[in-house]
């Protein structure tokens, strides 16, 4: 028995394993198992944007209206028309104007807030940090519910607590169209001041006391700290804040889109995110709104690439 057992060892082809299976297909299954498991978000990857991209890019070549409608080819025409469309040069104007305000206003509020925050003197900090980051996970549906009523003429928050006793007559922020961009700047220094605040108070725990105090014994005065310590060891997280808010700007359509209803009286609250969706949703003109998408890409990786040169983010550390 023993001696047939030893037979059929010694015939055995040596290439095999011992399931029977070949050696070479056995590496190649543990070559290749990895992959299958990390395959669903590969595939997910480029059938949900690697492919809606590049069919953009390709549709914005062409002249398509209407989703049964032939498709015809014509260049650059497209990407030519906008700098002729009146609309769309209001738009780009509307959205650069909040993207501004987000940079130079935004974005020095919060770190004017995180700078409170780390005063040693400053109590509840964990619930001041809980308060700020709310706002953020608020949808947009209901932030404009609720600035609608906040921006209300006659029974509005803002004019009756704030404006009335002071004086001032009651405005009209959302048919005015002088209010309107400044009604939504109001919307998201509420919505992102908080966030950026946090990111600001996280970089301040990185920034070395001890630094700080030294200057101070050196006779630096606290304006001088701030701005020969402080920003330069910020300096990472305000180029990442500056590239969100730039980014967050040009990406904005929930807020102006359901306060207006599109772009408000005169296109004033005109947004390029909203008539991108305008053109391709209401007037079926898909190539165009391609156009208008792949122009909004090129302006923010300018802009994004732009702050990092100022910032020296290429430079090697």
């Amino acid at each position: 028995m023993s001696k047939t057992v030893i037979d059929i060892g010694r015939r055995r082809d040596p290439s095999l394993s011992a399931f029977g299976q070949s050696k070479s297909w056995m590496r190649f299954k543990r070559r290749i198992t990895p992959y299958l498991f990390i395959s669903p978000f590969f595939i997910g990857f480029a059938l949900f944007w690697i492919y809606p991209i590049s069919y953009a890019l390709w549709l914005s070549f062409y002249e398509q209206a209407g989703l049964l409608s032939d498709k015809v080819f014509i260049g650059l025409e497209n990407y030519a028309h906008l700098w002729l469309d009146g609309r769309f040069l209001r738009a780009l104007f509307n959205t650069s104007y909040y993207a501004s305000a987000s940079v130079f206003i935004i974005v020095p509020l919060a770190l004017f807030v995180a700078l409170i925050l780390d005063l040693d003197f400053v109590r509840y900090k964990h619930f001041f940090r809980l308060f700020f980051f709310t706002p953020m996970l608020t949808a947009s549906v209901v932030t404009a519910i609720m600035f609608t009523l906040i921006f209300e003429k006659k029974y509005g928050l803002l004019n009756n607590v704030v404006l009335v006793p002071l004086g001032l007559p009651q405005l009209n922020w959302l048919l005015d169209p002088k209010l309107v961009m400044p009604a939504i700047i109001l919307v998201g220094i509420w919505k992102w001041t908080g966030i950026n605040a946090l990111y600001f108070a996280a970089g301040l725990q990185n920034v070395s006391r001890e630094a700080r105090e030294a200057a101070k014994v050196d006779g630096a005065n606290s304006l001088q700290i701030f701005w020969y310590i402080t920003i330069p060891l910020l300096r990472p997280i305000l180029l990442f804040v500056i590239v969100l808010a730039i980014i967050g700007s040009y990406q904005l359509f929930g807020e102006p889109y359901l306060l207006l209803g599109g772009g408000g009286p005169e296109d004033a609250g005109l947004f390029m995110t909203v008539y991108l969706y305008i053109t391709g949703f209401r007037h079926m003109e898909f190539g165009y709104a391609s156009a208008i998408g792949y122009i909004m890409v090129v302006i923010i990786l300018t802009l994004s690439l732009l702050q990092f040169k100022l910032f020296g983010g290429f430079e090697k550390k």
